[in-house]
């Protein structure tokens, strides 16, 4: 076997052992409620993103998963259906009674270290953009659960409107799209950033 092939390889099996440390570590340190034997982190995963663009308004909707083909994301839609219907049902079980961990995953952000691994492992072609978990796809994934909670999230309004002055511009926007979702009332008489105050609707 050629040594850049070999490198190549290791490097790959590195970067794989890296991220399944960081998980398992990252579930060690939070222990979280259960539902059917799955953790709450895990049908949040199972979640579609909501995407918020730049204007504040615009939204777009974008699914876990890559496919190599459009028959390949046909054969396995049923299978998505039927995890983002169970992840429905444990919101409804177990995740009204833990909004902090969704207030804490609306705002997560990537390290350094884990986006460099991330763009290395892509650009050797190792895994692909739509299989990585990144901050952002997780943040949407939170704003969907909080759009699906509605009025039942309202206990961490407080929260929600100490993260619309945040410093992360992303995080105020994921914040003041929360806050319309759960309390709507409370959304409308409050000043918004013009971002999201002028935008069209």
């Amino acid at each position: 076997m050629p040594t850049s092939r070999l490198n190549k390889r290791t490097c790959g099996i590195a970067a794989a052992l890296f991220l399944i440390a960081m998980v398992v570590v990252g579930l060690l340190l939070t222990p979280e409620p259960t539902f059917e034997g799955r953790s709450l982190s895990y049908w949040m995963d199972q979640l579609p993103s909501i995407d918020i663009g730049i204007d504040g308004r615009s939204e777009s909707i974008r699914f876990p998963g890559w496919y190599q083909s459009s028959a390949e994301a046909i054969a396995d839609e049923g299978r998505v259906r039927s995890n983002i219907t169970k992840a429905c049902k444990a919101l409804d079980k177990i995740g009204t009674n833990h909004l902090s961990t969704l207030v804490a995953r609306l705002q997560v952000q990537d390290s350094r270290v884990m986006t460099t691994v991330w763009d290395w492992a892509e650009r050797m072609s190792i895994i692909h953009d739509a299989e990585i978990h990144s901050a952002q796809l997780r943040r949407g994934q939170a704003l969907h659960a909080f759009s699906y909670l509605g009025a039942r999230a309202r206990p961490v309004v407080p929260q929600l409107l100490e993260l619309t002055t945040n410093q992360n511009t992303n995080t105020q926007l994921l914040a003041w799209s929360a806050l319309e979702r759960v309390a709507p009332d409370e959304f409308h008489k409050r000043k918004h950033p013009p971002i999201i105050e002028h935008a069209p609707r």
